[in-house]
């Protein structure tokens, strides 16, 4: 029976694992593969985002609740007074607003079939749709838990990593979460993404 419940157990991590694979995310391109971390190009695109405070951990769960619940149908469709259920995408991205992290802004992304004047309206006045530009990021990727520490840790590597290539960072850090808490630590794809002046 033990082995039975580990097996089904495990069967529903990795499909959760596998859809969570599946899902949208912003359209990028590597410029570069550099020593543990990549130059990437992002085309624009349009998130979700709220601000909210508290720790790291606090504010992501509130901010979650908010972004999902407009996804999810707390909204109203163009044209209509109906509401429309739209697909979960990755990365959730969280970026500090202060020196001491007690605010950050937290996005979902918006697939790319959706333009602002096609988006459902959010029904909450928190949410706000955001067309972010083309840019040029340096991204560093780590596995395990999500925490302020570990975005703390990839961070300082990432910024040690610019800084004696040279290149001049735009803006603070961003985190990056592709997983859910269902997920083992060892296969959780979480990023530190940093946007960086870029003329090569």
């Amino acid at each position: 029976m033990k082995r039975f419940l580990l097996l089904v157990a495990v069967s529903i991590i990795l499909t959760a694992g596998a859809a969570m694979a599946s899902y949208a995310e912003p359209a990028y391109t590597v410029i570069e593969e550099r020593d543990g971390y990549e130059i990437r190009s992002y085309a624009a695109h349009i998130v979700a985002e709220v601000t909210t405070r508290g720790t790291y951990k606090s504010s992501s769960s509130a901010a979650f609740r908010l972004l999902a619940g407009y996804i999810f149908g707390g909204n109203v469709a163009v044209g209509g007074n109906k509401s429309e259920r739209m697909n979960m995408t990755v990365p959730v991205t969280g970026t500090p607003q202060d020196d001491g992290e007690s605010e950050y802004v937290w996005t979902f992304y918006m697939e790319p079939s959706y333009t602002l004047d096609t988006l459902p309206k959010p029904d909450n006045p928190k949410v706000r749709l955001v067309q972010v530009e083309e840019r040029v990021v340096a991204v560093k990727g780590y596995s395990g838990r999500n925490t302020q520490e570990n975005f703390h840790a990839t961070r300082s590597e990432l910024g040690e990593a610019l800084r004696s290539a040279g290149l001049e960072p735009v803006g603070v850090a961003t985190a990056a979460v592709y997983n859910g808490p269902w997920t083992l630590p060892m296969f959780r794809r979480n990023e530190v993404l940093q946007e960086v002046t870029w003329d090569r």
